[in-house]
Order: structure tokens, then C-alpha cells, then sequence
């Protein structure tokens, strides 16, 4: 009897003979046999063979990212049929080398377009109305009260120098006007019946004023040059140069007062 039980359901002898509570059990036969059980019984009346065992878990095949990748291969083949050759890594790192020197032939080439003009820092990039020294230039050119159109003037005549001397046109009008600024000043006074010319040392915002007042002048009797910006950078240049008109008022005014030298201790 034991025998037909144990054909018709695989259980066998020793699983009839002790009987286990209704739990969750593992088949006894199955340690017995040395293989593992298929699943977990519930009840007395399903149970599994334990002659046939699960395959193992499969795992899941993921690549490690220190796998090295294949090489990659041209997709374009030739008209004959022929496979294209593969692209090594000595080809492939010649090709970014010949891509880096082209952006840098590139960007060395645009550079180059504004290699003539120099960089102006911030503390040389000065507006016309907060700088003392453009200020007083655009308020000695302004004209009835048309202040933006002096500006206008003075902003070209700026570039006008930058684009002829290639450098700050800042510093040009500086040494323009420290050039042509005189250091004394001649002061009439009634001495009795005769007017005496007494030299009399000026503030620097005089001796400013008077050099852009010279300069002007000299920039109005410029001929060939039509426009006002071209007339007065020409003019910043000549002083510079040392050709300038400028330059002849301010010898004759020191020599004046180099000739009146006697009159300085008189008040005034």
C-alpha cells in the first residue's frame, strides 16, 4: 500500500508515517535526496517532486562602466562591397588634434582683427560727464547751452585719435593739454597813471582752461580738414608733435611775464 501511494504521488514512506502540522513545511524527501525544493507547500495534500529541481536563478546581465567599449567601424562601404577599414585610436586622436588646431587657427584669426586696438581698463573708461578734466573740455565747446551736442564732439574727436594713433585717446588729450597749459598768468593794474602787468602764478583748473581755449583756436584756423572732430584731433596731435599754435601763445605769454618779472612783488 505504502508502495502504490508513493507511485501515484512521489511521497514518500516517511512523510505518510510522520505527520507534520498544516504550516508552511519543506518536503522531507527532498533533503533526503540532496536537491532543493521547488516551492514552499501550504497544505498536506500539495507537494511537489522532489526528483526534479529548479534550474538556478538566472543573473542579470548589466555591463561594468569599466568595460572598454569595441572599437567603432564605418558604417559606409564602397561601391565594390568592400568593408570599410575600422577607425583606430591613433587616427581617432589625430582627428582631435587636427579639430583642436583649426579652433585655435580660428580663434587666433578673429583675435587678430582687433589686435590694433588696446584694451582700455575700467579706470581709463571714463564717461564725458563724470571726468573733470572731458568735462571742461565739453563744457568750454558747448554753445548755447547745446551740451549734447558738444558731447557728441568731443566723443568724436576721441575715436577719431584712437583710430589714428592705435592707444588711449585719454592719455593723448592729457599730455596735449599738461603741454599747453601755461604756469603764470599777467594781471593788469593802475600803478598812478600807468598799467602795470603783473605775473601772477594760475590753478590748475586756469591753466586747463586756458590750454583748451588755445587749442580751439587753433583747431578753428586749421584749412582742409571740413569736419570739427577731424580739426580738433588734429590739433590734439599737433600739440603733441609740438606744431601747434597753442604752443606759440603759451612761449609768448611766459616770455612776457618773464620780462615783467620786476612787477611780481606788487599787490594787487
Amino acid at each position: 500500500m505504502l508502495r502504490s501511494f508513493s507511485r501515484l504521488g512521489g511521497i514518500s514512506a516517511s512523510r505518510i508515517c510522520f505527520q507534520q502540522p498544516t504550516v508552511a513545511r519543506i518536503s522531507i524527501a527532498s533533503f533526503h535526496m540532496g536537491s532543493r525544493p521547488n516551492a514552499v507547500s501550504a497544505s498536506t495534500s500539495t507537494a511537489t517532486s522532489p526528483s526534479t529541481p529548479l534550474p538556478p536563478p538566472m543573473a542579470a546581465s548589466i555591463p561594468k562602466p569599466d568595460t572598454p567599449l569595441p572599437p567603432t567601424t564605418a558604417n559606409a562601404t564602397s561601391a565594390q562591397g568592400t568593408d570599410a577599414e575600422p577607425v583606430t585610436g591613433a587616427s581617432s586622436g589625430q582627428l582631435g588634434a587636427e579639430e583642436d588646431k583649426n579652433t585655435q587657427d580660428d580663434a587666433e584669426s578673429a583675435a587678430s582683427a582687433f589686435a590694433e586696438f588696446t584694451p582700455v581698463s575700467p579706470e581709463q573708461a571714463r564717461s564725458l560727464t563724470q571726468n573733470p578734466i572731458l568735462s571742461q573740455l565739453v563744457n568750454t565747446i558747448m554753445k548755447d547751452g547745446k551740451k549734447a551736442r558738444a558731447q557728441r564732439f568731443v566723443a568724436d574727436a576721441l575715436l577719431e585719435i584712437r583710430s589714428r594713433t592705435q592707444s588711449d585717446p585719454y592719455h593723448v588729450i592729457l599730455d596735449a593739454l599738461e603741454l599747453a597749459s601755461p604756469i603764470l598768468k599777467l594781471t593788469a593794474i593802475k600803478k598812478g597813471s600807468k598799467v602795470l602787468q603783473v605775473p601772477t602764478p594760475m590753478t590748475e583748473r586756469q591753466r586747463r582752461r586756458k590750454a583748451i581755449v588755445w587749442i580751439l583756436e587753433a583747431s578753428d584756423k586749421r584749412k582742409g580738414e571740413k569736419l570739427f572732430k577731424d580739426r580738433l584731433a588734429s590739433e590734439f596731435l599737433a600739440v603733441v608733435n609740438g606744431n601747434s599754435g597753442a604752443l606759440v601763445k603759451k612761449n609768448q605769454l611766459h616770455k612776457m611775464a618773464l620780462a615783467n618779472r620786476a612787477n611780481a612783488s606788487l599787490k594787487y
